[in-house]
Formats: structure tokens, C-alpha cells, sequence
């Protein structure tokens, strides 16, 4: 059998702990006094919750993302588009620099004379008399240039004997005198020449002192000699800014006729 004292003891110690677990259940209610005394249960409070559910935050914040990929996506498009699309244009721009520059120099060069470019013409040709064992006279020579209706360009040059009968017989030039009418330039006029291999040349320059434009012409040298025979040959010519070198035909005393253009 427990002693009196014992269970009295035992007794205590249970009604202190009964009041001191009713204490805790108290304090509780003072702190969350709706709920205590609220008269909904547990299924209507639920229902009536504001909590946003876990499918739609995640659904907001999925739209978000998607929302901050989208402004991204176009910046970085454009932050990549512009290194490619710089490098064409400045591409571009010296591309067409380029082709400006060669077509300025192409018609800068296109647009000058052939002899303005320091071209000029030579003409070379052999005399040599047919008839031997008597004295030969110097032969009158002329060597000139026309435009293709004829007219003078200029007189290359003019061999004839210097003394007051020369008009006479610088008429024998019949061609020449044609096309000049025995209008003599100094510049190009000295006396005439033994037989041999000649060069004279030309550089572009017309009657009226100006350099000749590109095109056709034709070209002329004549010979004739006191009691000797005549020759004359020509040939057309093209002159442009390419070089050329022409054979003419020979005619009785004058030989290796030929005709370069040095560009």
C-alpha cells in the first residue's frame, strides 16, 4: 500500500502539470484569437485562401523568363548583326573607291592623244638610183601625213635643192605640191640627200601647232630626181595608244619603206 503522503504528492504533481498544459492552451488562443473563435472549419477556410497555386507561379514566372528572352533575343540579334553588316559596307565604300579611281585613270588616259603621251612616228626608207654610170642628182623628197578626206596634216619632212629655180622643180612632187600648194615650212625643209637609208620622224605636232587627235590618217612619201625617175608610195595608219610598225610597198628607187609608231 503507497502511503498518504505519497498519493497526495503524486495527486499535486498531476493537477500542476493538468493546469499548466490548460495555461499553454490559453496563451495559444490569446495569440490567434479568430481562429479560436471562428465558426468556419477547416474545408471552408481553404476555400476561401488567396494563395496563388504552385502550377500558376510557375506559369508566371515561366512567362517571366520567356518575357526576358524575348527583350534579349533582339538585342543580342542586333549586337551580332552589327559587326557582319559594318565590315560589308566599309567593304562596299572601298570597293567603290576602287572602281572611281580606275575609271578616272582609264578615261584620264583614254582622253589623251597617243602623241600627247609622248608618242611619236618614224618613218625609214632606202634611195637608191636604178640608172648607174653617170652622175646622179640628190633626189627631192617629201614626207607628209592627211586626214583621211585629204587635207595636210603636216609635212614630215622636204628635201630640195636650195637656189632660185627650186619651185620648178618641187612641182615634180605632184602629190605633195597637190596637197600643200608648195607651201613651204622651214621647220621641216633642208637640202636634199646623197642616195642611202634615212629616218625621219614625227611627233604629232599639225600645220596649226597643235598635237593631233587619235584616228586614221594616211601616209605619204614621194620621191622624184633630174632626169631620173618618180616614186611614191603611202599607207594608212591608225594612230591610237598602241604602238605599231608598218611595211610599205616599194616604188622604183625608194625602198625598205616602213613606218613605226612608238607609243
Amino acid at each position: 500500500m503507497i502511503p498518504r503522503d505519497s498519493r497526495t504528492s503524486h495527486y499535486r504533481t498531476a493537477v500542476l502539470r493538468s493546469l499548466r498544459r490548460r495555461k499553454a492552451a490559453l496563451a495559444a488562443i490569446a495569440v490567434l484569437p479568430g481562429l479560436a473563435c471562428s465558426t468556419y472549419d477547416d474545408a471552408e477556410t481553404f476555400r476561401s485562401a488567396t494563395t496563388v497555386p504552385a502550377a500558376d507561379s510557375a506559369t508566371s514566372t515561366s512567362a517571366a523568363d520567356a518575357s526576358e528572352t524575348t527583350t534579349d533575343a533582339p538585342s543580342d540579334t542586333a549586337s551580332a548583326t552589327v559587326p557582319a553588316t559594318v565590315p560589308t559596307v566599309d567593304s562596299q565604300a572601298d570597293a567603290t573607291v576602287a572602281t572611281t579611281e580606275a575609271s578616272t585613270t582609264t578615261t584620264s588616259e583614254a582622253a589623251l592623244p597617243a602623241f600627247a603621251s609622248g608618242a611619236e612616228l618614224a618613218v625609214s626608207f632606202t634611195f637608191t638610183p636604178t640608172d648607174g654610170g653617170r652622175r646622179i642628182e640628190n633626189p627631192f623628197i617629201a614626207v607628209w601625213v592627211e586626214d583621211t578626206d585629204g587635207n595636210l596634216v603636216r609635212t614630215i619632212s622636204l628635201w630640195y635643192e636650195q637656189h632660185e629655180d627650186a619651185p620648178e622643180w618641187l612641182a615634180h612632187l605632184t602629190q605633195w605640191t597637190s596637197a600643200t600648194n608648195l607651201n613651204i615650212d622651214a621647220t621641216t625643209s633642208s637640202a636634199t640627200r646623197i642616195p642611202g637609208e634615212y629616218t625621219v620622224t614625227w611627233n604629232g605636232v599639225g600645220d596649226d601647232g597643235s598635237v593631233v587627235t587619235d584616228g586614221e590618217y594616211v601616209l605619204f612619201v614621194e620621191a622624184a630626181r633630174r632626169g631620173g625617175a618618180y616614186d611614191i608610195t603611202s599607207t594608212p595608219i591608225s594612230v591610237n595608244g598602241d604602238g605599231f610598225s608598218i611595211d610599205l610597198t616599194d616604188s622604183g628607187e625608194l625602198t625598205a619603206v616602213s613606218a613605226e609608231l612608238v607609243a
